[in-house]
């Protein structure tokens, strides 16, 4: 057990994740196994060597704030996003950015899959409407647009200023006419798209928050999201996101940003898979 488990979570691999992936190994249950480190039977794997599980705070309540409207949402709020059939809900798109040090230009847009957890990773040079609006250019552009409307038919985001201008989101770039439809959370409630917001926790293991995103470039970032998305959901089975994607999303869009299927046993999920 300890030749399988050790080198794992020297990966930053919680043992939820191995027990899921390798269980057929591991002639214990995981609840024995926290036992046997309790007691010291492994000898150089501690309790404070084992990755924590994630508690989220209840998010305080701002009653006195009372946001300023900055754009026209008709049609586009997070009441008109309830009232679509639950399966859109549920093939949504939820669309969220990641941001480094204070001060810096670079950020990350992820757009994550809702139904199996699979988030892409896209390289934003500036922290603005614009940027945003080419990086969807360029996933449509890989794709099609026909493929664009599959599978980001519906995005669910905040009210961040980076994503107010809906016309540059909605338009395709190969023809006149849509590509999707964009809706927002309510001012400050960003937990409306949930899952994003928690998923954003695995990709925070390897570039912690407060990193400098000055050294990011798009091959990085691509190396990032292949072992975050290649590391196994106990929720899942042990499948990890990338596994079930590669089933529904086009080669083309894996191949075009370089996301690959790392082997489980290579999955690193802690600072150093990359140089910031």
């Amino acid at each position: 057990m300890r030749s399988i488990v050790r080198p794992l979570i020297k990966k930053g691999q919680s043992l939820e994740v191995i027990w899921a992936t390798r269980a057929g190994e591991l002639p214990v249950s995981l609840s024995t196994f926290y036992r046997y480190v309790e007691m010291g039977v492994f000898g150089d794997i501690i309790g404070l060597d084992l990755p924590k599980k994630v508690r989220f705070k209840p998010r305080r309540r701002r009653a006195a704030e009372t946001p300023i409207p900055r754009h026209d949402l008709e049609g586009r709020a997070y009441k008109d996003f309830e009232a679509l059939p639950d399966d859109k809900k549920m093939d949504a798109v939820e669309m969220d950015c990641v941001v480094g040090r204070r001060g810096e230009a670079q950020a990350i847009l992820t757009l994550l899959f809702r139904r199996f957890r699979f988030q892409l990773m896209l390289f934003l040079p500036k922290h603005n409407q614009e940027e945003v609006g080419r990086a969807l250019d360029m996933v449509e552009g890989l794709i099609g647009l026909g493929e664009f409307k599959r599978l980001f038919g519906v995005i669910l985001t905040d009210r961040g200023s980076e994503f107010l201008d809906y016309g540059a989101i909605e338009k395709s770039c190969t023809s006149r006419g849509s590509r999707c439809r964009v809706y927002y959370c309510d001012p400050m409630k960003s937990g409306q798209k949930g899952s994003c917001e928690k998923n954003h926790v695995e990709l925070r293991k390897v570039i912690p928050k407060g990193s400098s995103f000055a050294k990011l470039t798009p091959a990085k970032l691509s190396v990032v999201c292949s072992h975050v998305n290649s590391y196994g959901r106990p929720q899942f089975g042990g499948a990890s996101p990338l596994q079930l994607a590669s089933q529904v999303v086009p080669a083309e869009l894996l191949d075009g940003l370089s996301i690959g299927l790392v082997p489980v046993e290579e999955v690193m999920m802690k600072p150093g898979l990359i140089e910031l």
